[in-house]
């Protein structure tokens, strides 16, 4: 018997494997790459959250974090003007000259408002019907993390159970 090679049979079953691999990595990479895209946007937002509660604290000034349903903006009360949120005489924090935009579809889900973070690093939110919780629209993706919850001191990041922000 002469064992040489291999066969067309073994070379087609090779070959259907590495199809049916192929198909089933290019349906869940999709959904890989939005859900690390959606927990990235979480993360981000949870980031520009504590650095302006920080700037607020070095500069002496009062800090202002608007957030829209398809994105937001971080600016700084320059003018000292106080108040909930920020008027004509007030800048962009350094970074938000233009707002950061929420990527398509996984925008804020039922909530817009203003975040106030004090001289003293307290937190204010303005406009919240869920309490202090930022809540992420996110389709049939399962994050680990599509919510924020804002109190006068923290800022977590956390998953939606569908009642409240379950904190991580």
């Amino acid at each position: 018997m002469n064992e040489q090679g291999i066969t067309l049979i073994e070379l087609l079953i090779a070959i259907s494997i590495i199809i049916i691999l192929v198909v089933a990595a290019g349906i869940t990479i999709p959904g890989l790459v939005g859900k690390s895209n959606l927990e990235n946007q979480v993360k981000s937002l949870q980031t520009d959250l504590m650095n302006a509660r920080v700037r607020a604290m070095e500069r002496n000034l009062l800090h202002f974090v608007v957030i829209n349903a398809a994105d937001y903006q971080v600016f700084e009360d320059t003018n000292e003007s106080g108040g909930t949120a920020p008027n004509g005489g007030d800048n962009t924090a350094p970074g938000f000259n233009n707002p950061k935009n929420f990527l398509p579809n996984y925008g804020i889900g039922g909530w817009t408002g203003t975040v106030k973070m004090d001289t003293r690093g307290i937190i204010e939110t303005v406009g919240t019907p869920l309490g202090n919780t930022i809540m992420f629209n996110i389709g049939t993706l399962v994050p680990e993390y599509d919510c924020i919850v804002i109190s006068q001191t923290r800022i977590n990041i956390g998953r939606w159970n569908g009642a409240a922000c379950d904190q991580r």
